[in-house]
This record gives structure tokens, sequence and C-alpha cells, in this order.
């Protein structure tokens, strides 16, 4: 074996430690970044973490049974969250992708019981009507009347105002 293949040999091994140390530090800065948020979520019995856009995360509750608007916000409540507030092309598109999954309408926080005609999300702020089409209703919506609440509607994967007392699925949301 020559000088020139020995210095070889301990490059090679060399490089190949570095990437395997850079594989290592990579996979704990992974696990570390999910286990921060995944943690704070998974204390929450059947909350789960769902991701949007590149670095976007939402801690999610998806009900398992139907319940009418009212007590739908109300068990959101008792576990210390609130009916999900989806602002945003991106954020619509959890509910999109749900939908695909479990083809079913849901509740989700945005109303205008306070107001007929002013839809409120439930972190307190107005949904302007510049921004209902296309992103979030079609153009049959809000159709006002008696339908104050807002479901996911599966049939168009659009927002779409229903009576209160309809019985749905609903999705809560922990504010890390």
């Amino acid at each position: 074996m020559t000088i020139l293949n020995i210095i070889y040999l301990g490059f090679l091994v060399f490089f190949l430690a570095c990437v395997a140390q850079r594989d290592v530090v990579k996979e704990r800065s992974r696990r570390v970044t999910i286990t921060v948020m995944d943690a704070k979520c998974r204390k929450f019995q059947d909350f789960k973490i769902e991701r949007y856009e590149l670095d976007g995360k939402m801690c999610l509750y998806w009900s398992k049974g139907a319940k009418n608007f009212t007590d739908a916000k109300k068990d959101c409540e008792a576990q210390g969250a609130r009916l999900g507030v989806f602002k945003g092309a991106e954020k619509m598109q959890i509910l999109i992708r749900q939908n695909v999954i479990w083809k079913r309408n849901f509740w989700i926080g945005l109303d205008d019981l306070v107001t007929e005609g002013t839809l409120v999300w439930h972190d307190g702020t107005i949904l302007p009507r510049s921004d209902y089409y296309p992103l979030y209703f079609n153009a049959y919506n809000p159709s006002g009347s008696t339908q104050r609440c807002v479901q996911f509607w599966t049939s168009d994967g659009k927002l779409d105002d229903v009576e209160c007392y309809s019985i749905r699925y609903y999705v809560c949301e922990k504010l890390l």
C-alpha cells in the first residue's frame, strides 16, 4: 500500500465520519423541532399537530361525535380550546386535506351570531367581505337569513353558513 492510498483511505474515513455526524445532528435537530410543539400538543388527549406551509402548525382535535354549534363550541372551551380558526389559504388546506380523509361537514370557529352579515372568527377578527370569494365561500354563500354558523362543507371544499342547531362534527384548536 502506497502512501497515497493510505492518505486517500484516511481522507475517506474522515469524510464518512463527517457525513455520519452531520446526519446525527440533522436528526437530533428534526426531533427537537417536532418534540417541542408536539409535546405541548400531545399533553391534551386526542389533540394532534397539523402542519401547513413550511413551518406552520396548529394543535387540533377532530371530534369523533357530532353536536350543534353551541355544544361543539362549549366542548372545545371545556378542553381549553376554541373552534378552529382557519384564516388564510394555507390553513384552509388543512381542512381540504381532512376532507379527503373524513368526508364530513364540520363546524369551525366562524359565525355571524352577534351581527347578521358580519362574520367573526373565534379569535375576534372579522372576515372582510372582500375575502369571501374564491378562498372561503362559493358564489351561493354565505346566504344569510337564519344561517348564522359556519361549517366546512365537504361537497365543494369551501365554507358554508348553516343553521346553528344543525348537527355536525367539529374541530377544536388549542393555542400553545
